[in-house]
Order: structure tokens, then C-alpha cells, then sequence
């Protein structure tokens, strides 16, 4: 049995009351910070990821999961390569987020403007420089912090999409997975991208559309199929896997006519309550267990200052308040202790788990170092090659999955480092914590893994360039290789012909003047082919070192400006503890004073309204008590 709290916006509620009660009781202002917490925590933000490859049906899918038929384009054959992040707003709007080498100013868009910078045919191979298209939209889904990000298809001849594809893999809540009913089942190239994608993360349902345009035993038929590729070839245990059969366009007819038999037609309805329970309700308790943290660490020093001021109220006698001065004194000595001795001894305990931290970061990011494993696997492919293409095509795998890599290592790097030095601040500050009634809490900025920035340019230049050869300048090669083998061959025609009278010299050199070109031709085109190859993985070998010490620069950088962080944040908290101690042990001395001079009105006054703040503080105690419920965790 394990504790589980699952109303995050009544959480909320009571941190705001708590805030607010809390600059009563101490006589200043309210935590902003605690309050934007309340805020966070009401929002319960999730992050859907749609993925899949071209003409899957994705976009139409997140225009039926939205209940909004054109939010996003459907009619185009692909999007380009960036995303569109559809979140709650109060109309819907669309603004285009341009990348920052580009120096364009966010830009408010209409929805006509969309192909215009949100699909291959308006911005090709998005030349215009597109990071994103924000799309808000009054969507009831959207209400409640659901964010869903519409990715590029990955198929076909737009393989270049994956890697930003990729790169929000990491950071989401769920991943949905787009496949259909007509078109093949499950291919090479999807299998190839889900085993890739899978270790990344395991948060992975797949979503079959366009149910409707085939009979049910072809559907069912089709799911099937699916299931045995996923378990046999991707290698997804079946007790794991989810799948549901939807079709988008009968969800918006739904919508639209309010057909309750259509919208249980359409596959939405199992849908939705397995996003809205099984996904977004465990995501709920994660953020609730958060905001339930930072709240008790607030509410426990209130009560100790409460019933701190209502024992020097209650002290009638001159022994007790003198008893509660000594204690006071003796607590000031205590907390100075702690200061020179512990506080030192606990940073230095920090410091070295950080140090810890970094061998075991350096371990986890060994396979991206210039010239490691990964690397030499890549360059012996590219050895092993036979042919330009064969290059190409391993290069633009690891172009496609190195900043996926990177960010899914950090990403697992920052999790374990903030689980294990929350544990270690606890454990070390355990003495401390009990004398001040409070408790260590180590909050980090998430990891954006946008912001690990992979230079694969090199790369790139080499991919995109294509065949290498010019049809001219093969043809060249061609030609200048013929010339030199007919004049070799026309001279040794001319020799033979000289045995025959004229005619035969005439023949003689003709023929080999043609058998010469084609000979020479072939051997020039052969010797430009085989230097061209040799030359192609000599610079290919320099793009992957360029590449991984990229990655591998990116995410050492990373490290360390996440220990420098924590280093900070742990220095921040402890003296934080210490701050309010010493303020509370300054009220409670402040508190015994007034008490000693006090006249029986004011003693009254000051127990009927210490009284009062008690009872408030009760009254959220009882809150938060009843928003806790007992849930077997799986």
C-alpha cells in the first residue's frame, strides 16, 4: 500500500491558503515562490508526443483528439521538419517560433498562413528557418495542461525528420504512435525507428486510424499483424503492449453532430479514458507527491511557531518564561554550532557525491567520446562500404540519432543525480531537520533537450550533397579518359593497319580508336569512381569526429553545469534552513518580550488570535490529510 494524492488543483488551493497564512503568522510577505509551486501543480502539465511515419494520419488524429477538424494541416503530404506544440488557450492562435541563427522575431500567424511555414510544400526543407509552430486552442482537453506535440513524419524520403523527432522523445509524458488500416502493416524502416525510439522510452502506445475505410475483419486483421511485428521484430513483450483502433474523421463528424453512437463508433471513448486515467492519472501523482513535499516542508515549521507562541503565552510564572529564555539561549549556541561545524560538514559530505556524480556521468557518456566505441562502429561501416550510397546511407542514421542519444543520457543522468543528492541532503541534514521542524527539498530546472545543441553540420554537407558526381562531371571523367585510351589505341590500329593497304590502315585505326575510347572510358570512370569512394570516407571518418566530440562536448558541458547547479542549490537550501531557523528563534524571543510586559488585555488578544491562526492551520492540516488515499502502486 502506498500513499497517493490525486486532486492537484484542490492541492493547489490549500498551498495558496497556506502561503497566505504563513506571512500572517510571521508578519511578512507571501512566498511568491511557493506560490507559483501552487500554481505549477494546479496545471499538471503531460506531454503527448505524436509520432509515426508520412501519411499515417497523425495530424488528422490530433485534430479529432482536439475536437477541431483544421487546427492542424492534413492536406499537404508532409509537414516539415518542425513541430507543432498544441496547447489550451483562449482562442485559437498560432505563432511561429523561428530558430535563433536565423535572428527573426516570434511571429502571430492565421490559419491560412500554416502551409506557409508548416509544410514542405510552403517552406521546403524548411528553408525559412522554423522551430516550432505553437497552436493554441480552447480545446476542453486542453484545459487541464495537456500539450500535444505533432512531430514530422519519418518515412519515406524524409528520414532527415527523425532526429528532431527524436529529440522530444525523452522529455514526454506519453508517446502515441501512429499507424493505419490500409495502407501496409508495420515496415522495415518503422520497426528499425521503434527499436531506436524504445531506448529512449518504453512510454510508447500505438494508435491504428482509418478504421473506417475498411470492414472490421480487415481491421481486426490488420491489428493482429501489427501485434506480432511489434512483439516478434520490435521486441515488445505483449503484456505491455497498448493498441487502439480509432478513425479521426468520424470523432470530428461526432463532434460536430453531437452523435454519441458515431463518437463510440470512432474508438475515441477507450481513448481518451485510458489518456485521461492510465497516463495523465500517474503523471498527476508524481506532481502531486512534489507539490505535497514542498507544502509539508512549509506547514511543519508553521505548527512548530504556533506552538511555540502559545507555550510562551501559556508561561504564567516568571520560572517558566526564565526556563524558555534558557532554552532559547541554548538553542542560539546550538544553531551557531551548526553553522561552523555541521553546515561545513555536510557541504563537504555534497561535494564529494558531486565528485562521484561526475566519474559516474563521465561512465554513462563513454560511448560518445570522440573515437570510442560508437564512433569506430560507425567508421568501420563506412570502411566496409562498397559504394557512396552505402556511406550516405550510415551516416544519415547516426545524423538522425546522435542528439537523440545525447539528450536521452542526460536526461537519465539529471534523474539519477537529483534522486541520489535529495537523499543525501536529507540524510545528512536528518539532525538538522528535526531541531528546525522542517525538511530538504533540492528543486532543478528540468532538462530541456533542446537546448543540447549536437553540431552535425559535416555531416549534413555530405548527406545532402547527394550522389556525389555531377551527371557532367562523370561524363567528363568519361571523356577525357576516352581520349587518352583512342590515341594510345589509334596508334597501335594504325601499326596493325600498316600490314593492309590503305583501307586497312583506315580500319585499323578506326577500330582501335573505338575499342580504345570504350576501354579507356571504362577505366577512367572506374579509377575516378574508386578514388571518389576513398576520398568520400576519408571526409566521412572527419564529419564523425567532428560529430561525437560535438555530442560528447555538449553533454560534458552539461554535466558539469548541472553539478555546478546542484552545488549551488544544495549551499541555497541549507542556508535557507539556517535563515529561518534564526528568524523563528528572533520571533520566539521577540514573542517571550512582549509577553513579560504584557497586560492581561493584551495576553488575552494576543492568545484569542494566535488561537485563530491555529485553527486555520488545522483546517488545511484536515485538507491535505483528506487529499491523501490509499492506492496499491504498480
Amino acid at each position: 500500500m502506498e500513499e497517493v494524492i490525486v486532486n492537484n488543483k484542490a492541492l493547489a488551493h490549500q498551498m495558496e491558503c497556506l502561503a497566505h497564512l504563513e506571512a500572517k503568522i510571521n508578519s511578512r510577505a507571501v512566498d511568491q515562490e511557493f506560490l507559483e509551486h501552487s500554481r505549477m501543480a494546479a496545471a499538471g502539465k503531460f506531454r503527448l508526443v505524436v509520432m509515426g511515419e508520412i501519411k499515417k494520419g497523425k495530424s488528422s488524429f490530433i485534430n479529432a483528439l482536439t475536437g477541431s477538424a483544421n487546427l492542424v494541416p492534413v492536406h499537404s503530404d508532409v509537414a516539415t521538419s518542425t513541430i507543432f506544440t498544441i496547447q489550451g488557450g483562449p482562442e485559437i492562435r498560432y505563432t511561429v517560433h523561428f530558430r535563433k541563427d536565423t535572428g527573426r522575431a516570434t511571429q502571430a500567424i492565421n490559419a491560412t498562413q500554416l502551409d506557409e511555414y508548416g509544410t514542405e510544400g510552403g517552406n521546403p526543407e524548411n528553408f525559412k528557418g522554423v522551430e516550432s509552430i505553437v497552436v493554441e486552442s480552447p480545446s476542453p482537453i486542453l484545459r487541464n495542461g495537456l500539450i500535444v506535440v505533432d512531430t514530422p513524419g519519418v518515412g519515406g524520403l524524409f528520414k532527415k525528420h527523425r532526429e528532431i523527432t527524436f529529440r522530444h522523445a525523452p522529455s514526454a509524458d506519453a508517446v502515441f504512435f501512429i499507424i493505419d488500416s490500409i495502407e501496409s502493416p508495420i515496415g522495415a524502416d518503422e520497426v528499425k525507428f521503434l527499436k531506436e525510439l524504445r531506448q529512449i522510452t518504453p512510454l510508447i502506445t500505438f494508435i491504428q486510424t482509418k478504421s473506417s475505410l475498411v470492414d472490421q475483419t480487415a481491421r481486426i486483421a490488420r491489428m493482429q499483424n501489427n501485434l506480432t511485428i511489434l512483439q516478434e521484430q520490435v521486441g515488445i513483450p505483449k503484456e505491455k503492449l497498448t493498441y487502439f483502433i480509432v478513425d479521426s474523421n468520424l470523432k470530428v463528424e461526432a463532434d460536430a453532430a453531437h452523435d454519441r453512437k458515431d463518437l463510440q463508433e470512432s474508438g475515441f471513448v477507450p481513448l481518451m479514458t485510458y489518456l485521461n486515467s492510465s497516463l495523465r492519472g500517474k503523471q498527476e501523482v508524481h506532481v502531486a507527491r512534489a507539490a505535497m513535499a514542498r507544502t509539508m516542508s512549509k506547514l511543519l515549521p508553521m505548527e512548530a511557531t504556533l506552538a511555540e507562541k502559545r507555550r510562551i503565552l501559556a508561561a504564567d510564572t516568571a520560572e517558566d518564561r526564565a526556563r524558555i529564555q534558557q532554552e532559547q539561549t541554548d538553542l542560539q549556541s546550538k544553531l551557531s554550532e551548526w553553522d561552523v561545524g555541521a553546515k561545513p560538514r555536510i557541504l563537504e559530505a555534497f561535494r564529494k557525491s558531486m565528485t562521484s556524480l561526475t566519474r559516474k556521468a563521465q561512465e554513462d557518456l563513454k560511448a560518445l567520446q570522440p573515437s570510442g566505441k560508437l564512433q569506430l562502429e560507425f567508421e568501420n561501416r563506412i570502411e566496409s562500404a562498397s559504394d557512396a550510397d552505402e556511406v550516405r546511407v550510415a551516416l544519415a542514421a547516426l545524423r538522425s540519432d546522435l542528439a537523440a542519444l545525447t539528450s536521452a543520457k542526460c536526461i537519465k543522468i539529471c534523474d539519477q543525480a537529483r534522486n541520489g543528492v535529495t537523499t543525501l541532503l536529507d540524510s545528512l541534514a536528518k539532525d538538522v531537520v528535526g531541531t528546525m521542524g522542517g525538511s530538504t527539498t533540492l528543486q532543478l530546472s528540468a532538462v530541456d533537450p533542446e537546448k543540447l545543441w549536437v553540431n552535425t553540420s559535416s555531416i549534413e554537407r555530405i548527406v545532402d550533397r547527394g550522389s556525389g558526381e555531377t551527371g557532367f562531371d562523370g561524363l567528363r571523367t568519361a571523356f577525357y579518359g576516352g581520349s587518352a585510351g583512342m590515341t594510345m589505341m589509334a596508334v597501335a590500329g594504325a601499326v596493325i593497319g600498316s600490314v593492309i593497304p590503305v583501307f586497312g590502315t583506315f580500319l585499323g585505326s578506326a577500330l582501335g580508336m573505338t575499342i580504345g575510347g570504350l576501354f579507356g572510358a571504362s577505366l577512367a570512370v572506374e579509377s575516378s569512381d574508386a578514388r571518389a569512394l576513398e576520398s568520400l570516407k576519408r571526409e566521412s571518418q572527419a564529419a564523425l569526429h567532428q560529430a561525437f566530440s560535438s555530442a560528447y562536448g555538449s553533454a560534458t558541458s552539461f554535466v558539469n553545469n548541472l553539478v555546478v547547479d546542484m552545488q549551488s542549490e544544495a549551499n541555497s537550501v541549507l542556508q535557507k534552513m539556517f535563515v529561518q531557523f534564526n528568524e523563528g528563534l528572533n520571533r520566539s524571543r521577540a514573542d517571550l518580550t512582549r509577553r513579560q510586559s504584557a497586560t492581561q488585555v493584551e495576553l488575552a488578544q494576543a492568545r484569542k488570535s494566535v488561537g485563530e491562526l491555529t485553527t486555520e492551520l488545522e483546517a488545511i492540516r484536515r485538507s491535505l490529510d483528506g487529499l491523501r488515499t490509499e492506492s496499491v502502486v504498480s
